[in-house]
């Protein structure tokens, strides 16, 4: 029962640490973003492997951690 009471209050806690890091960023359409991916493909090492890809344009805002992107060929 202790750990049940715990719990919840060490979990405000972090929340609370980590909101005081966290920046919020907001993007509008038309802008020009780069895509952050982390995997890293098959025959691929860490040390040549850059995460970023782009520039992509953003045409919609579907929440505010989603957006539509498209490239420079209109792929989305």
């Amino acid at each position: 029962m202790l750990v049940a009471k715990v719990i919840p209050k060490l979990h405000q806690n972090n929340k609370r640490r980590h909101d005081r890091r966290v920046k919020v960023r907001g993007f509008k359409e038309n802008d020009f973003v780069y895509l952050y991916n982390p995997e890293i493909k098959p025959r691929l090492t860490r040390k040549l492997y850059t995460p970023f890809a782009g520039p992509f344009k953003i045409t919609k805002k579907i929440s505010d951690l989603n957006y539509k992107i498209v490239d420079k060929n209109n792929k989305h």
